[in-house]
């Protein structure tokens, strides 16, 4: 049905995270018949599996923040290298219309 509206599969784009309580042999066989049914998929560590940037599991929390953590000081310290007297109005204008986000969200009005 979905192939009519020109809709396929991707797995080479998914992951799949098996928390490992099963035995060896188990495990083996689960891998082994994910790859029959869904080729390409990739294996995850269950303790780093997030879904949309969130942790699954508790175990994956510390990681996931440690990442976060991560990205903030990247932005912080490019923050530190914009100039004082930069102008985030100019930046943020909507080329059609003139209209700066920055002023909407503090409730000025627009100079003609």
């Amino acid at each position: 049905m979905a192939a009519e509206f020109g809709l396929s599969r991707n797995f080479s784009k998914c992951k799949v995270a098996i928390h490992a309580t099963q035995e060896v042999g188990e495990l083996n066989d689960i891998i082994t018949n994910i790859d029959i049914i869904a080729p390409g998929i990739e294996l995850i560590k269950a303790l780093k599996a997030t879904l949309l940037g969130s942790p699954i599991s508790s175990e994956a929390i510390k990681d996931c923040l440690q990442q976060k953590t991560n990205t903030l000081k990247i932005f912080g310290n490019r923050l530190m290298n914009i100039s004082k007297h930069f102008s985030p109005t100019k930046v943020f204008r909507h080329p059609k219309t003139n209209i700066s986000f920055a002023a909407l969200l503090l409730g000025k009005k627009m100079k003609a």
